[in-house]
């Protein structure tokens, strides 16, 4: 297409981003070339000084999208293209670009511990997806960490980090259970504790947990 044949706003666009409609066109070829490369999508994700990340997964809080890497953001675009605007929490993208999820966490601002309400995936080579609703399980899976989804500035952060080193420091994280909102109550009561907002207590208190071990 001419770049005369364009909308006004989209030759607006191009003339503030660009120094040419040609080298427009060879970045947009750069962008799709990469969405579809490996290699590129895990160096993008690499370079990201935010959210949590695992081998095979990265994800980060919606607040802190617009802050992604112009390839990230495509591939987050891209997604919403198949299922619409999913209202999320976090988002996960999967290290190879492939995958997409919209994670919705109802309390994710309210409690330490969020349950997840829903998750839907996208799978981008053959624009599919799914649909996963734990609204109604007994056995949600549950958030833990949450501190690595925040800014630093964020109110909460402190306290989500002093809470986690704290169940760092009780072995609570390291049982391979506590992703399911079961497994966690089991390895809270195998302690004899329970939670009491940003607080960790001894069942049938309203001690914290730190102040009754200084006693």
């Amino acid at each position: 297409m001419q770049f005369k044949a364009l909308p006004p706003d989209v030759q607006a666009d191009i003339k503030s981003l660009w120094t040419s409609y040609q080298q427009s066109l060879k970045e947009s070829e750069a962008f799709l070339f990469g969405m579809g490369n490996p290699v590129l999508v895990k160096a993008a994700i690499d370079n990201v000084e935010f959210g949590k990340k695992l081998p095979k997964d990265f994800y980060f809080h919606i607040s802190q999208e617009p802050l992604l890497p112009p390839l990230l953001r495509l591939v987050v675009f891209a997604a919403r293209q198949i299922v619409g605007d999913v209202e999320c929490d976090l988002i996960k993208i999967s290290t190879d670009g492939r995958k997409v999820s919209f994670l919705r966490y109802p309390n994710f601002d309210r409690v330490p511990h969020p349950e997840l309400n829903y998750r839907v995936k996208v799978y981008l080579p053959k624009a599919a997806h799914s649909f996963q609703d734990y609204a109604d399980s007994t056995n949600p899976p549950v958030l833990h960490r949450k501190e690595a989804f925040l800014n630093e500035l964020h109110p909460d952060y402190g306290r989500c980090l002093q809470l986690t080193e704290h169940e760092e420091e009780l072995g609570l994280l390291s049982r391979a259970d506590i992703g399911l909102r079961n497994g966690w109550h089991a390895a809270l009561a195998e302690k004899n504790l329970s939670e009491n907002d940003y607080e960790l207590v001894p069942l049938g208190t309203g001690t914290p947990a730190s102040e009754e071990q200084r006693c």
